[in-house]
Parts: C-alpha cells; sequence; structure tokens
C-alpha cells in the first residue's frame, strides 16, 4: 500500500536537508507548532557536542502574509548590526521558504495581567523602541522597506496596504469599514514629517530571569512617524494587557524626547485598529476549514469597536455602553446546547490555540441562535433611523447604509458613529463565550 506524503512532511525533510547542507551537525528534535503561521523548533546537535537550538519561521500563503518574509530576515540582521536583541539569523530556507535563525531562550511576553513583575520589561522595550526609532533609515531601505514621498502617504501607507487586501477581498458592502476608510483620508495630522524604523506591532518580546532576552516578529515592520508605533502598544494591550498604557507612553517620551501629540495618536489608533478587520477579514471567506475562525473574528470585531472608539476620542463624542440583548428560545437550543458539550471533549490543540477551533464555533452558533433576531432587530432599527426608512432585509441596509455614507454620510459622523458602535457591541456578544481578553477590553486609555 502507497503511502501519502503531507506537505509538513515534505516541509520538514526539506528544512532538515537544509540544517544539515549549511549548518551540518544531527537532527535530535523536530516539533512542528500548533499556530496558524508554519513554524518548527529544531534541535542540532553539532560535531563538538554543543547543541544549537532553532527557530523555522515559515510563510503563512498566498494573500496571508503583510510583506515579504525573507525582508523581515533582513530587517532582522540590520538590527542585530545596531546591537539590538534580536534571533541570530543562520539564513533563509527556499522550500519551504522560511527564515532560519536562533530559537530564542525564554518565554514569550503575555500581558502583565498574568504576571504583574513584567511591567518593567514592557517599559524596558519602549526604551529598545526608542533605541530603534534613532537608527539611519538607510539600510531598511536599501533592505527592501518603502518610504512614502509625502506626508499624508506616509501617515496613511499603512492603511493603504490594508486598503489593498480589503478592496481586492471586497464581495459586498461594508459600510462601516468605508464610513471609517473615509474619515480617516479626510482627517490626517499635519506637520508628522519625521520617519524613523517602526517594529508596527509592539510589544512582543522573549524573557527569562526578569531580563528581555530577544524582541521578535517583525512582520508587521515599515518606516514612519515614531507615535505610529507607540500605537501599536495601544493595539496589543487589547490582547495581551500591557498595564498603565500612560505610563509607557510617557516613558516613551521621555526616552525618545518625542513630544505627544494626543490627537495624532487617536488618528494612529483609528487607523490601525480598523485595519485588523481589513486585513484579517478576508480569510474568514477563503476556504474551509479555517485554521482559528473565532479568533480571527475576534481580531476584527475588537479591531472595529476599538477604532470606533478612538474616533470617539478625537472627536468628544460620548459612545453607550453595549445594549442589552433579549435571549430567544429556540426549537434548536437543545441540539446546539449538546454540541457545545461534544466540542468541549475535544482534546486540547495547545500552543497559541485558546481554545479548540470547533468549540469557538460551536459556543458561536449557539449564541447566534439565542442572539440573532435580537440584533437583527437592533440593527434594522438603526438602519431606519439613519436611512428614514426600514430596510427589508440586513443585506438590503448594509447596500442602503453603504450608499449613504458614500453619498453623503460626513455630514451625520455622530449619527453613524453611534449605530456601528452599538451595532459592535451587540455583535460581541455573540463571541462572548470565547477566553480571549479582546472579546471584553475596549480601548486603552493613555491620558
Amino acid at each position: 500500500m502507497s503511502q501519502t506524503i503531507t506537505t509538513t512532511d515534505r516541509d520538514q525533510d526539506n528544512i532538515a536537508r537544509w540544517i544539515s547542507d549549511n549548518l551540518g551537525g544531527t537532527i535530535t528534535a523536530f516539533d512542528k507548532l500548533p499556530r496558524w503561521r508554519p513554524s518548527w523548533n529544531v534541535d542540532v546537535r553539532l560535531a563538538n557536542g554543543s547543541t544549537l537550538r532553532l527557530h523555522v519561521r515559515g510563510e503563512r500563503g498566498a494573500g496571508l502574509e503583510t510583506q515579504p518574509l525573507d525582508m523581515e530576515m533582513r530587517i532582522l540582521q540590520i538590527l542585530a548590526d545596531h546591537g539590538i536583541p534580536v534571533p541570530v539569523v543562520y539564513g533563509w530556507c527556499d522550500n519551504p521558504r522560511a527564515i532560519v535563525m536562533e530559537n530564542i531562550p525564554g518565554v514569550p511576553y503575555a500581558g502583565v495581567e498574568t504576571d504583574p513583575a513584567l511591567q518593567p520589561l514592557v517599559e524596558e522595550y519602549v526604551a529598545i523602541m526608542a533605541r530603534i526609532h534613532r537608527i539611519d533609515i538607510a539600510p531598511f531601505v536599501a533592505a527592501g522597506v518603502n518610504v512614502a514621498q509625502s506626508e499624508k502617504d506616509s501617515a496613511l501607507a499603512y492603511l493603504y496596504m490594508a486598503e489593498k487586501t480589503y478592496l481586492e477581498n471586497k464581495t459586498g458592502p461594508d459600510p462601516l469599514v468605508e464610513f471609517v476608510r473615509r474619515w480617516l483620508h479626510a482627517n490626517v495630522p499635519q506637520g508628522r514629517n519625521k520617519r524613523c524604523f517602526l517594529v508596527g506591532d509592539a510589544p512582543q518580546f522573549m524573557h527569562r530571569d526578569g531580563a528581555i532576552t530577544a524582541i521578535y516578529d517583525l512582520e508587521m515592520a515599515r518606516i514612519g512617524d515614531p507615535l505610529f508605533d507607540l500605537v501599536s502598544l495601544r493595539v496589543r494591550d487589547t490582547n495581551e494587557p500591557t498595564g498603565n498604557l500612560g505610563q509607557l507612553f510617557d516613558h516613551y517620551a521621555r526616552m525618545s524626547g518625542e513630544a505627544l501629540d494626543l490627537a495624532t495618536i487617536s488618528f494612529y489608533s483609528v487607523l490601525q485598529f480598523i485595519a485588523v478587520p481589513m486585513i484579517s477579514g478576508p480569510s474568514l471567506r477563503g476556504p474551509k476549514p479555517h485554521p482559528a475562525f473565532v479568533e480571527y473574528l475576534s481580531w476584527g470585531m475588537s479591531g472595529t469597536r476599538c477604532a470606533l472608539q478612538a474616533m470617539a476620542e478625537v472627536t468628544g463624542i460620548t459612545l453607550e455602553p453595549a445594549p442589552v440583548l433579549a435571549v430567544r428560545a429556540s426549537p434548536h437550543g437543545d441540539a446546539l446546547a449538546d454540541l457545545v458539550a461534544q466540542c468541549e471533549a475535544l482534546p486540547d490543540m495547545g500552543g497559541f490555540f485558546r481554545q479548540h477551533p470547533a468549540l469557538s464555533l460551536a459556543h458561536y452558533a449557539r449564541r447566534a441562535d439565542q442572539l440573532g433576531a435580537a440584533i437583527e432587530g437592533l440593527e434594522l432599527a438603526g438602519m431606519a433611523e439613519l436611512l428614514g426608512t426600514r430596510p427589508s432585509s440586513i443585506a438590503e441596509g448594509e447596500a442602503s447604509l453603504e450608499r449613504y455614507v458614500l453619498e453623503g454620510g460626513d455630514d451625520n459622523t455622530e449619527g453613524l458613529l453611534r449605530f456601528f458602535h452599538r451595532r459592535t457591541m451587540a455583535r460581541l456578544q455573540l463571541i462572548q463565550d470565547y477566553p480571549s481578553p479582546v472579546v471584553s477590553r475596549g480601548l486603552g486609555k493613555i491620558a
């Protein structure tokens, strides 16, 4: 009987061959990590008896990378040349496309709520970020990092990247994203001309014995305004709480000499948060099974909520709390409750999975059955208030609302903002059973 060779088997064989050809030694451990980016940890015993611990960071695949992975490798090498603690890079593997780097000792930062003793390390990371912002951008440009020419293009560069993914994959009306996009294009901060290399997704670092061993994960790196990088701390805070954000922002100001412009910080907050559903949303409509559907869905919902809250912050609008929804008794209730119970018996996926993907989907289906009618009623009533007539369906309402946004919604920013926030807070209740901080954490305060 023939044996099927999986892609993972071929990738592992090819990685092993690359290690043998380029580093030598004998592989003693080879573990594929359970996460949505293909990654492996490999231990190699060298001829001198020492063990080389490697991490192989693979490409996600077509349409899932924000920028070329080999550029991230070059960025790591530049940062190392400037004394920034990053993993040692051993080389590039062409098949599968992957960076072969040092497997950094320690554990990844996962938020100060799990360990308050990490707060000083987040401050140390902020100081490292200030050092990075002082590095000449020339080597990064040579490595392929793009530099926008105009002040507006620099401010909106990340939005342009998100828009490309969003527009190429748009399959129907999305009035909320169109509303926020229009607002961003119309409210670009002025006088923000400073350009520096940005980490892009802070703070991510490994630590051991009370010290940072390395910063990592630079797939979102770019060149732009240093305040844009500072805002990424605020984005990360929704998923991995960073403690006192105001204290961290003030620490950065002291370390960098960069004044904090609160209006610009709010603008970049809107931009970075709305980019999350614009980038991750299309994957939810892609091939099934999705590797982590509700995890990605939670990112998009949280990003939407925080983008709207940041708009309210900069415009001075006070938003309402989450609406109270009526729970509907349904003939499908017992079956969906049993589905949840059946999925709870599935083995733990481990690694980066907060919950088995099937269990998270079962919870979502049950909540949709319980709350779907109430959410639909809330949305149709809100659309009727904005449009002057009640749509016959959500699909019709979405199309009409997008036309409204594009043809004159700028005259009713407050009404649209309140509606979209109320709708988002209602929809978040569909994933209230998912064990992620983003489900309940809103926009972190900085002042």
